[in-house]
């Protein structure tokens, strides 16, 4: 069975060159529709007509779309850090009390100087059973 993250990297990855192909095609248009063509000096020139227009818009939403497929991610990383910065903030009294009734929780400090939090549930004489999320490489 696949790791449900490998989908979600593989999606955000594929959508992002969708939004660059989607970028390069509007921008392209844009491009096409301006230059215009003088008949009196019988050439075309570049006169890309900014303003309130649909060539405008084209530029605008090809801009748009080129920042958010390269700065979409350190967007949204952004926004979720402050949304749950006051939860990090507090340090190990923020996580969600979710342990079940007669579990004891202790914090084991490694090496490194992570910790991690354990909870043991059963008698104390009992052989252990360790339960882990399964996904030991992230």
């Amino acid at each position: 069975m696949i790791p449900t993250s490998i989908i979600r990297v593989w999606f955000f990855g594929l959508f992002s060159w969708v939004l660059l192909g989607v970028e390069i095609y509007l921008s392209h248009k844009w491009y096409e529709r301006a230059w215009s063509y003088d008949f009196n000096l019988h050439r075309s020139h570049f006169d890309p007509h900014i303003g309130n227009n649909y060539e405008t818009f084209l530029l605008a939403v090809a801009v748009g779309l080129l920042f958010w497929a390269l700065a979409g991610g350190v967007i949204v990383r952004g926004i979720l850090s402050l949304l749950t910065q006051t939860k990090v903030s507090a340090g190990r009294d923020a996580l969600p009390k979710q342990s079940r009734e007669g579990a004891t929780e202790h914090w084991l400090s490694r090496p490194d100087g992570s910790e991690l939090r354990v909870e043991c549930y059963g008698k104390e004489d009992a052989p252990p059973i360790i339960l882990t999320h399964g996904w030991g490489a992230n």
